[in-house]
Parts: structure tokens; sequence; C-alpha cells
């Protein structure tokens, strides 16, 4: 793998010990010596193992459940069904999922039973004897037909009874005479009719992303134990504790503070499927059943077919041009294939949103956002949640209209960008925009590289695609940073870490603060019962925003340490310092010279342990919620000037051949700019950033989960199509770092940002090297070739 990284001075100029260094991870040494411990590894005393026996229908009627034989089998403890658990739904957004299904199954896979035994073989074969009498009902597929007022299936006859959350997140335009929308956003932006009616051209295509898994090495996997009190603890392998503990108290119906959820220090990848719960209630009702702890570990077959997916989407997009290339106006209408049920899936409108009105000037724009109910896995939380399938559009249809208007795509890009100042389509006026510098570096970057000449017959295009993504600020986010009489500094956070660093990322922020080593600092990882509310791994905020509260926490903390060491010196605390001795930290008296290292501030307790006098200890503590406005689901305009925390903006070329005799694409150079603020630490930018790139173009190429009548084909990773090694491409990463007030240091956030516009860099660049335009994601080698034909039959 070829890679280089440009790094540009940020607008700070201050000096940094440890923020912006590329430092070991925190974590790195019991990875690579495989002592890290994740949740598919954990035991307790008494243990039983879990398994579930699912639907084979995608839509049913449970006519009954006979589980008498599954019962016989030794070692089984227990078996529930849908009678059995509270009848309580979760969801986020709208409560729509039982813990087992009750009455009806409405896609392959769905939870029925659930089994408890000494060992999972036992489990497994108690699972094969229970006999499920099924009356089959239609199936629903088409997300079009879905959206209809009259669909051939209503998925959920109930929904107006179910509840939906109130938070700004998840608002949604009510249309009751469509029964299978879960949630339904609006944008209405000045007069498109008379856009239209002034258009020199008109520009219209219909672009369609398939059904893309998460693919995290590490299956799901939950382990609870029933308590003498009547509460739960759970440990597992999930994304984020406190939104875990909400949906278990919803599918319970037990308070939330009867649950404790624990969240493993290693999470082994999760991008979007480990933020929601997915068997977490079932696993806490076999405990409370057996009173003994169960473990469940889910396979690949179960992750694929019963978790959730990268949403399937339809996107209709129409613009109105003027010749020099001004965009007037746009109209869209987005259909997000929502699967059986909600899950987290009710946010993909809103991140739809702001994917398409944050980068161009559009003086009136129509768009409808829909996601809607069918009989299949649910579509979920995915890297770039929505925004990818937006982008793939929007980047495809831009190169479109540039073309048709014999106009540079960059030039036709540039000509419409919402400039520094400049509102957007949701009345949001945009600050520190700095996407022209990210597209100029790449475009300079690209014009500088040639083609390498391949034996055999190809063809060698360049594709360009732009974008920005939205730091959403739903959740806050509480810190704790507490003074240890050695001088470290335990920090107390409900961030997770399934892989990308943000365990390291909060450790330099406290060292930096804090003047310390960051071998000083410890980490009290995510447990709803000790660690305060926080976002956990979601919406690539934990840097930003988690990492201010830490940062601010930090700075707490200081305060109250100047103001004892000014009364142990015996001085006014404006009188006090920060200094560093002779590699010590310390707080040094400015008129007298005297000097307390750390440690120093405490006493020794008389039976062991250390106190600070007359106070106890030491605890900085911050909260950090960035204000914003509420966005409108009739009209998308936004309550204030400010609809996001803040946008990390993407600009990216792929350089690709592609072979005239088997539709072959080579990428010969992918090269992706970002603008992160500040890299707190530049190899964990580096690896998001070629992790999200590599991820995005391999969806975009490869991978596709193949259903028929719900049922998917390739569940698992024998035939399920990720990219190995050995197919890896040179990927240049440029990392700008323009100060973003809004983040620790002036950082931003980056994991999720660089996915989006990878599948519209590729179809350009397929575009460019063979004039041929994939509007349907994958882009495989038979497309190409099927394109190839008609091409020339329109050419003869």
């Amino acid at each position: 793998m070829a890679q280089q990284t440009v790094q540009l001075e940020r607008e700070s100029k201050e000096e940094l010990r440890v923020v912006g260094k590329q430092v070991a991870r925190v974590d790195g040494f019991e990875k690579v010596t495989g002592k890290a411990i994740f949740a598919y590894d954990m035991e307790l005393p008494r243990m039983l193992h879990g398994k579930i026996h699912r639907s084979r229908f995608a839509h049913a009627e449970i006519v009954s459940i006979n589980v008498e034989r599954a019962l016989e089998v030794p070692g089984v403890y227990a078996i529930l069904t849908g009678a059995d658990v509270p009848d309580g739904l979760r969801g986020r957004g709208l409560l729509d999922m039982p813990i087992l299904a009750r009455g009806k199954v409405r896609y392959v896979g769905e939870p029925i039973a659930a089994i408890a035994a000494e060992s999972l073989d036992a489990a497994e074969e108690a699972s094969d004897l229970i006999e499920v009498e099924y009356k089959e009902l239609p199936a629903l597929f088409d997300p079009e037909e879905s959206l209809k007022q009259n669909p051939k299936v209503v998925i959920h006859p109930d929904i107006g009874k179910y509840k939906r959350l109130k938070a700004q997140m998840y608002k949604t335009v009510a249309d009751p005479t469509r029964p299978n929308i879960t949630n339904y956003f609006k944008i209405r932006r000045g007069d498109v009719d008379k856009a239209f009616r002034e258009a020199d051209l008109i520009v219209e295509n219909r672009f369609s992303t398939h059904m893309v898994q998460h693919a995290h090495i590490e299956p799901i996997a939950v382990l609870s134990r029933y308590e003498p009190d009547g509460s739960f603890t759970l440990w597992t392998s999930g994304q984020n504790t406190y939104r875990t503990r909400r949906e278990l108290s919803d599918a319970l119906k037990v308070p939330e503070t009867k649950i404790r959820v624990i969240a493993m220090r290693h999470v082994g990848g999760g991008f979007g499927n480990k933020g929601a719960g997915h068997i977490e209630p079932i696993v806490a009702c076999l405990a409370q059943k057996t009173r003994r702890p169960v473990k469940m570990i889910l396979t690949r077959d179960e992750v694929f077919g019963a978790t959730s997916v990268r949403h399937p989407s339809i996107t209709y997009i129409k613009d109105a041009l003027k010749r020099d290339g001004t965009i007037l106006g746009r109209q869209m209408k987005v259909i997000y294939n929502g699967g059986a049920y909600s899950l987290a899936g009710n946010v993909v409108n809103k991140n739809c949103a702001h994917a398409i009105t944050s980068v161009y000037k559009l003086p009136s724009l129509k768009a409808d956002i829909y996601r809607v109910y069918t009989n299949q896995v649910q579509g979920g939380a995915f890297r770039g949640f929505g925004s990818p399938q937006a982008v793939f559009a929007v980047e495809s249809q831009m190169d479109i209209c540039a073309r048709e208007l014999h106009l540079d795509p960059i030039e036709f890009r540039k000509k419409n960008l919402i400039e520094e100042g400049g509102t957007s389509a949701l009345g949001e006026k945009l600050r520190n925009v700095t996407i022209r510098e990210c597209i100029d570096r790449v475009v300079q970057d690209a014009k500088n590289s040639s083609f390498p000449q391949i034996q055999g017959k190809w063809k060698y295009g360049t594709g360009y695609a732009i974008s920005k993504e939205q730091c959403d600020v739903s959740f806050p986010s509480i810190a704790y940073a507490k003074l240890l009489e050695d001088g470290s500094v335990e920090i107390w956070t409900s961030a997770t870490d399934p892989g990308e660093g943000i365990h390291t990322v909060l450790s330099q922020i406290a060292a930096e603060v804090l003047l310390i080593g960051i071998e000083k600092v410890r980490l009290v990882l995510s447990d709803t019962a000790l660690t305060p509310v926080g976002t956990g791994a979601s919406g690539s905020r934990q840097t930003s925003q988690m990492g201010m509260a830490v940062k601010l926490a930090c700075e707490n903390l200081k305060e109250k340490m100047m103001l004892t060491a000014s009364k142990k010196l015996g001085v006014e605390k404006s009188d006090v310092a920060f200094e560093i001795r002779q590699n010590a930290p310390g707080i040094v008296s400015k008129s007298s010279g005297g000097f307390l290292e750390y440690k120093d501030l405490f006493s020794p307790g008389p039976m062991g342990g250390a106190f600070i006098p007359g106070e106890g200890t030491i605890i900085g503590q911050a909260f950090w919620l960035p204000k914003t406005g509420d966005l409108d689901p009739e009209t998308g305009q936004c309550s204030t000037d400010r609809a996001a925390a803040y946008y990390t903006p993407v600009a990216q070329a792929a350089r690709v051949a592609v072979n005239l005799e088997t539709g072959r694409i080579l990428v010969l150079e992918y090269i992706g700019a970002l603008d992160v603020g500040k890299a707190i630490n530049p190899m964990n930018v580096l690896g998001q950033n070629e992790g999200a790139i590599s991820m995005g173009l391999n969806g975009a190429m490869n991978e596709e989960m193949v259903l028929v009548n719900g049922r998917v084909l390739n569940p698992d990773l024998k035939d399920y199509k990720l990219q190995s090694i050995m197919e890896y491409f040179p990927i240049k990463s440029i990392i700008l770092e323009n100060y973003n007030p809004d983040g620790p240091f002036g950082a931003r956030g980056c994991g999720e940002a660089p996915i989006s516009p990878v599948a519209p860099a590729l179809a350009n660049a397929v575009y460019d090297a063979m004039g041929i335009r994939i509007k349907d994601l994958p882009i495989t080698p038979e497309k190409i070739l099927v394109a190839i034909g008609d091409l020339s039959s329109k050419q003869r």
C-alpha cells in the first residue's frame, strides 16, 4: 500500500506536547499480544449459553409454538417465547420492535423463541426441535410499493399506536394515508416551480444503492446477570451503554436505574451495527428466568441476516440549470428501505437532509425524504448513516449536469459552493467552510499523477466527488477528571472504542491539559453505574464532543488544584501557576518560588491511602452540548442559524483503469483530502481516512447482500465479497488542519466523513474512462459489460 500524508499548518500556533503527536495506542499492547478481552471472551461462574430460534418466513402469522421436545434436551434450563417476556416495544425514535415475536413475524430471521442451556450444543439442539406452525402472509420487498397510499401489504397495522420519542432527530411529518412510512422529512426552500420554468436546462435522473453489511470482525456478544435485588447487569460488545440501557428499559418495562450496562474496553468493530441493542433484552430475560448468568454470541449468519444493514435507497433528483452553470433549483425524492423494524433507522432522514444541503447553494429546493417498512432485515446505523446514499446521487448528478453543460466538473462544483457565511437550504449559516481548499489539494495532486500503462485493453479515468459530514449534537457529553495521590489522573467518561482509538485520543487530551505523560492517565470506561451520560461511538462525535468535555473537566480540575495548592503554599490563588520541573509537573508560587508536585497536595491516610485536608479529593467535571436549532420536519428550516455543531469537509479523486474485455475495474490510486481541524493523533486520522475509503470502495464495487424472498443468500464471509489485502490500492491522504472552535484544540470528527464521496467518485471515474454511467450500485464488471454492449448498439 502506497501512502503519503500532507499535513497543513493549523490556524492556532500554540505549542503542544502530546496532542498532535503520533503516540502509541494505549490499548495497542493488549491487542498485538492477544491479551485483549472482548465480550466474546467473557465468562462468569454458572454461566448458561443462549440461542435464538428464528423465523423461516418473511411475513407470517404464528399459529402455534411447541417447545415440549426442546425442553427434554439434557442441559436445557429455559425456553422463552413472546408470551413469556414483557410486551414492551423498543427502537430509536419509533418503538416498534418486541423482544420476541408476538403473533406475527415480519422478516426471515426474526426471533421467535430463546433457549438457555448448559452448553451451546444443547441450546442449538433444542432450537432445532422447536416446532412453529405458520400461516404465511404476502410479503413486501419493494420500497416504492411500500410508500404508496394503498400498498399491497401493511407491515405494521398498529403503527398509529406505537410510541414516538420527541427528540429533534426523530421528528417526522405525519402521513396516515401511507401506513408503511416510519419517518418522513421535508425540505421546502424557495420557489422550485419558478426555477424549473426559468431553467435553460433540466437534468433528471434516478439512482439506487444496495444492501451492505457492516462485517465487523467481532460478532455481537452479550452476557447478562440477574441480580438478587431484581436489577440487571449486562456486559456488551456495543457502542453506546446509555442508549442500550434506555432500549432495555423500554422493552423490559423496568426503570433505567435497575439496569446496569457495561461496555468492554475492547470492541471488535461496529460501524453502527452495535449502536442498537439487538439481543440484549432477550439475554436479560433468559438470565431473569434461570437466575443464572446467560451469554449469547450471534453467528456470522445471524449478524448478517438478523441485526441491521446499510439502508438500500432509491433517489430521484431533478435540477434546474442556467447555461452558465448556476443551479436555480433542485427537486429530490429519497426513499430509504428500512426493513421490518425501526432500530436506529429513523435518524437516517435528518442525516440525509444535512448531506443534500450543506455543500451547494440551492436557492430553491423541494425534497421529500422517506423511510419505509419492508419485510426484510432492518436498515440501521452504518458508517455515514444515510449520507453515502444521498451523496452518491448528488455527486453523480453534479458530474452529469457539468457534462450536459459542457463544463469542467470541478469548476461547475466550485461555482455552486456555499461559501463562508453563506446560507444553506436549511436556513443555517455555514461557518469554517474549507471545502474549496480540500478540492484544490485533491485536484492538484491528481493532475500531478500519471497513469501507469497496464498490458491489455484498458481505459483510464479520474473521477471527483465532494461532501460534508454533519456532527450531530443530540447527546450531551459529560466527563470527570480525578487527581490521584501519585499525581496520575483518572478520566471518567462513557466513551466506547470499537477500534477508532478514542481511548488514546482522550488520554492525549487529558495529558496535554494537565502537563502529564500519557502513561499517567487512567480511563474509567463506560459503565452506567459509574460513568456519566455520554454518546458512545456514534456520529463521529466522540473526539470533538467527549474530547471537549474531557478538556474542560481537566481545566476545571486544574482550577481546583490551584486553589488547594495556594492554601498549602500560603499564597493567593492568583499567585500560583503550573510548571514542569525536572520532568515533574507541579504548581509554583510566582512570588516565593515554592513548588508542589501534584502528589504533594495529598496527605497520607492514617491507615493507608491519601487525602486532601479539608476536601478529601479533587474532581473536575464538565458538561458539553453545543446549542443548535431545531429543524421543522414540514419545511426542513432551522429555528436558528445553526443546524449542526460543525461539518467535516471531504474531497476525493478516484483514478481507475477499466478493462474493455472483462469490465474489471482497477483502482490505481485514490486521493482523499479532509479537514479535521486538528489531528489529535495523526496516525488515528490516517487510519480513519484510509479505512473509510477502503470500506466505501469495497461497498461500491464488491459487496452486496443478495436476498431472495427476504432470505439472505450470502450471509457469511465466504460468500460475501470483502476486499482482501491482495486487492488493496494506493491511498494518498491529505489532512488539512483549519481550527474548529467547537472541538478540543480545534479538532473535528473524521471517522465517517470520508466514506460518503467514495461511490460517486468511482462512478465518475468509470464514466471518465468509458463514457458509461452506472446509476445503480454496486458497480460490477457485469454491469460495465452490459453498458459497453448497450453503448456499442447505440453507436451502430
